[in-house]
């Protein structure tokens, strides 16, 4: 015997017919589970589909000495999926906003406080609006009652947000004060009342409804017929996209007080701060203003005005009415809003349009 273990051990004929041998094995063996492959019912090109397969598939779950469930077995392979399913890549998680800066004044500039303020005004038949318009006999209520309309969301553009006071900006620190000469203004869109349109339409584009949001620049370098350009931006984008049923001008606003402090308007909001904003309705009683259905617009207003005051009580500012047009004559649903002051900072602005937008699709969804 020990003749014969040296032999297949160290002969080349002997290890030649070692191979031989085992591959006649492994033969006879691959035909002996065909054979009950078929008998128990499973076809051939099943039988070597999973075979393969199990090259590629990662170790089931009981072979780290884990017991693996039926349900488990079965799920490793279904002949109705990619041998190779691509794995969906994990959503980036979105980052919190930077903390913004704040600095010491340089002693050289002359320097203007920051002071909050929270602009409530009083109640007006259960409604706080400021009422400049000169009409009378307007039942606030009634007029936010009848308020309907049918916005579909199915991302066909139905909503307008441009800018006619284009680069009103906003602080850029978290200081409590500024530069008395530092500008109000900027030509950098991430400074100013263009960031909020971007949020605003983010966030109603995320529920479903198609958004243009305009940038166009209407107020640089001329300030003069500002209002004359962005009519024009308007009447573009109705012909473009005719399905615009409304519009929203995004301004900011720009507040002192008498001992010319500047004055930032804030509501804190789930313990974060954020700037007022406020709704101007205009109307025109005077046929002159070509203005004849401001109610729908009115009405429109109201509604928001109250969705507000239900859901962030204390975030708008009274809503203000009165005998103007601001281009809210050309869709059932314009408004002009403004966000915050020149006091604010962009991230309390931004804030705002966040929360504005979740109101206003609670209008939306509620007027149809």
């Amino acid at each position: 015997m020990k003749r014969v273990r040296l032999f297949f051990q160290n002969s080349r004929k002997g290890r030649a017919l070692v191979g031989f041998f085992s591959v006649c094995s492994a033969l006879l063996a691959c035909g002996c589970v065909v054979l009950a492959t078929m008998a128990g019912g499973e076809s051939l090109s099943t039988f070597f589909s999973r075979i393969s397969v199990a090259f590629y598939l990662p170790p089931a779950p009981g072979a780290e000495g884990e017991s693996s469930t039926p349900s488990e077995e079965n799920s490793l392979f279904d002949p109705q999926q990619e041998v190779f399913p691509q794995a969906s890549p994990s959503p980036e998680p979105s980052a919190s906003p930077s903390p913004l800066p704040e600095s010491s004044p340089d002693p050289d500039r002359d320097v203007q406080s920051i002071e909050e303020t929270q602009i409530t005004g009083s109640e007006v038949d259960g409604f706080r609006i400021l009422d400049r318009s000169g009409t009378s006999g307007l039942d606030y209520q009634a007029e936010a009652d009848a308020y309907k309309a049918d916005v579909p969301r199915d991302g066909t553009p139905v909503i307008l947000i441009y800018h006619t006071h284009t680069t009103e900006c906003y602080q850029m620190t978290a200081n409590s004060w500024c530069y008395k000469d530092a500008a109000n203004r900027s030509d950098n869109p991430e400074e100013t009342v263009v960031a909020v349109g971007d949020v605003i339409a983010e966030k109603l584009e995320e529920a479903g409804y198609g958004v243009v949001h305009d940038t166009t620049v209407h107020d640089s370098p001329a300030y003069t017929g500002s209002y004359d350009r962005s009519a024009e931006t308007i009447r573009k984008n109705l012909e473009k996209y005719p399905t615009i049923c409304i519009t929203l001008d995004v301004h900011r606003d720009a507040l002192e007080d008498s001992d010319g402090n500047l004055l930032k308007t804030v509501a804190e909001v789930d313990g974060e701060k954020a700037a007022q904003f406020m709704i101007i309705c205009g109307c025109g009683e005077d046929e002159s203003l070509g203005f004849p259905n401001w109610k729908e617009n009115f009405r429109f207003g109201l509604r928001l005005q109250e969705n507000a005051d239900e859901m962030y009580p204390g975030l708008s500012r009274p809503l203000y009415f009165l005998e103007r047009v601001y281009n809210e004559n050309f869709t059932p649903g314009s408004l002009l809003v403004e966000f915050g002051t020149s006091g604010n900072n962009i991230q309390e602005a931004c804030r705002t349009g966040e929360l504005f937008a979740e109101i206003l699709i609670e209008t939306l969804a509620g007027a149809s």
